[in-house]
């Protein structure tokens, strides 16, 4: 196993470790469990910047382009983002079904508290059980996992790329 895949599939168990341990407190309706999935990308963050400075040291002689740096980063954050994508579709659609529910009666006391009609609170809650599928939010989490990943890696591409020293005549 490469090292950036290793670095991907840590961060994946990671992220479903978080998560679980959120579930079973019973914290996913709080704020903390509102933003889980976001405090998941701290954990990228380092998994890219090791990567990328174990490759550079250990397998390119103490250089790495930008060019690989972002290879290897999008690397681990794919292997990150599939793992929690499977992850995400069993999650929503076997073990926390009960989440939607509670987020969509909150979205309609919102919305009555904001004298909204009938129609319209009925027209919001079919977007909002549409959008919570297991598959579009496992599809989600791939492609902002993806995104945030590759800014990250451009991020820590910044700290790790060194050149060769180039030599004057």
């Amino acid at each position: 196993m490469t090292k950036p895949v290793k670095y991907g599939v840590i961060v994946g168990l990671l992220t479903i470790t978080w998560v679980l341990s959120i579930y079973f407190s019973h914290s996913q309706f709080s704020r903390l469990g509102l933003f889980s999935r976001l405090i998941c990308f701290a954990f990228l963050i380092p998994a890219i910047f090791m990567a990328m400075k174990k490759k550079r040291d250990q397998e390119l002689g103490g250089f790495i382009s930008l060019k690989e740096c972002m290879k290897v980063g999008l690397i681990v954050s794919l292997i990150d983002a599939l793992i929690v994508m499977v992850f995400t579709y069993i999650y929503y659609g076997w073990i926390d079904g009960e989440i939607v529910k509670f987020y969509q009666e909150v979205a309609e006391m919102q919305l009555k508290s904001e004298g909204k009609t009938p129609g319209e609170i009925a027209m919001a809650r079919d977007a909002w059980a549409e959008y919570f599928t297991p598959f579009k939010q496992a599809t989600n989490i791939l492609m902002f996992t993806l995104l945030m990943g590759g800014i990250f890696s451009f991020i820590c591409s910044t700290f790790v790329v060194r050149h060769p020293e180039e030599e004057s005549n």
